[in-house]
């Protein structure tokens, strides 16, 4: 099991998170996908079906991720 500080998140808005969950969890590298909802900071009234990825970098650079 990898340790905490080996892992990364990021959250990643799209149209259906049941749909791009399914598509990050299929990576090498990706640990953990949660989906819900996000929002910005400066808007928090609006919002997007969103997906948290839970990834190790070593194994797939950010790059790679957004890229998907």
């Amino acid at each position: 099991m990898a340790r905490e500080t080996d892992t990364d998140r990021i959250a990643f808005g799209g149209g259906c998170h049941w749909c791009t969950e399914a598509v990050f969890q299929q990576l090498r590298g990706v640990e953990h996908v949660d989906q819900g909802w996000a929002s910005a900071t400066d808007a928090p009234d609006r919002y997007s079906e969103a997906v948290v990825v839970t990834f190790r970098p070593r194994e797939i650079p950010l790059s790679a991720l957004i890229q998907v």
